[in-house]
């Protein structure tokens, strides 16, 4: 059995026990909801290469030339992605009384010219409260996300350089299976509300790349802050502490490989404006800065590009939703993300396979339809 099905099934389980531990009032209810959309986003930058690896992708002489030319298998830097989502929401409950709630949702991601990108997430979430409606309420959020495969980049093989004199790259993939559990609690009625959350998330990289097999887990919390009674106006704060333990060095080869094991502190600050009279109809233009320091923990001075490295990212995001008539909404975003590589005086950043010094813009429009 998969990590997937056994958290399914974990899943799966509470789902038709909680509703049973404590008894529902008679005039309990249940609700469902489907959700359709369609997303057109162009990305400027879909593997995170460097300037100078950014202008190589498409310079003929680059193409012309094998040990440059295998750097990449992606035909541009830059792409159009159209992605279909579905959602489906069920919810159980009564006034007064706890609440339980599912979604299972799945996005499609196909790449206009570099179909080597394309990848899917399945995901599904269930919440329960804790305690029957009340002012202080108490939540428990149970959730899981599968993405089957997911192409990173062009990246050195260690071993197969050694045997053959010569740089061999190969194409870096990896499944990952996230999985995690939160609580929220609400502090201030109406106004201000925590929510902790610890998270895994197990990632398995196809073969020659069993060094970068690992999991980043870590712990997280955020506070929600209702200016306003109506939610017209609200500030959001997050602070997230993780890991990622990688294999390392394989010991049946000869050759290093790299240990990109890390911690990771991320900062992150968000605002959402809303407006419109009726809550499940009300659009929303949402702000969020994120911030997080990556430092990584190899041990081997020769992994150049690892050892006494840290990174600084920066990532900026604003979008804004707008429901259209009595079903349909409207979704507009950008986002901007910036990392700067800190690398050791034997590391160069324009001859480094690994993402280093990059920028990256998104912008996207949605159309979707709620029924």
């Amino acid at each position: 059995m998969t990590d997937l099905q056994k958290c399914l099934c974990a899943l799966g389980g509470l789902f038709v026990v909680l509703p049973l531990v404590a008894a529902e009032p008679a005039d309990s209810s249940q609700s469902w909801s489907w959700r359709i959309e369609l997303s057109n986003r162009y990305d400027s930058n879909v593997t995170e290469l460097s300037d100078t690896d950014r202008d190589r992708v498409e310079d003929p002489d680059c193409r012309s030339t094998p040990s440059c030319a295998s750097r990449f298998v992606i035909k541009s830097p830059d792409d159009f992605v159209v992605t279909p989502y579905a959602r489906i929401d069920w919810s159980h409950g009564a006034p007064g009384s706890v609440e339980t709630t599912a979604r299972v949702e799945a996005r499609v991601n196909r790449y206009a010219e570099n179909s080597v990108k394309d990848y899917e997430r399945y995901s599904v979430r269930l919440s329960r409260d804790l305690t029957p409606a009340r002012n202080f309420d108490t939540t428990l959020i149970l959730r899981a996300s599968d993405t089957p495969h997911f192409y990173l980049r062009e990246l050195t093989v260690p071993e197969a350089s050694r045997v053959q004199g010569t740089t061999v790259r190969d194409s870096a993939r990896y499944a990952s299976m996230r999985y995690g559990v939160a609580l929220n609690q609400l502090l201030v009625p109406g106004r201000l509300d925590i929510e902790a959350s610890r998270d895994r998330d197990d990632r398995d990289y196809d073969v020659p790349f069993d060094e970068r097999d690992g999991d980043l887990s870590g712990l997280g919390v955020e506070l929600t802050l209702r200016v306003t009674h109506d939610r017209g106006f609200t500030l959001r704060g997050g602070y997230q502490s993780e890991s990622y333990d990688a294999a390392g060095d394989q010991a049946r080869t000869i050759a290093i490989e790299p240990d990109i094991s890390s911690d990771r502190k991320t900062a992150s600050l968000g605002t959402d404006f809303r407006w419109g009279r009726q809550e499940a109809r009300r659009g929303v233009l949402s702000i969020d800065l994120k911030q997080e320091q990556r430092d990584f923990l190899s041990d081997e001075p020769t992994d150049v590009y690892h050892f006494g490295r840290r990174d600084t990212r920066f990532g900026a995001r604003i979008e804004v939703r707008q429901p259209v008539g009595e079903h349909f909404y409207l979704e507009l975003g950008v986002e901007h993300e910036d990392n700067e590589s800190d690398l050791g005086p034997a590391a160069n950043s324009s001859s480094s396979d690994e993402a280093t010094d990059y920028t990256r813009s998104l912008g996207w429009a949605s159309l979707g339809w709620v029924f």
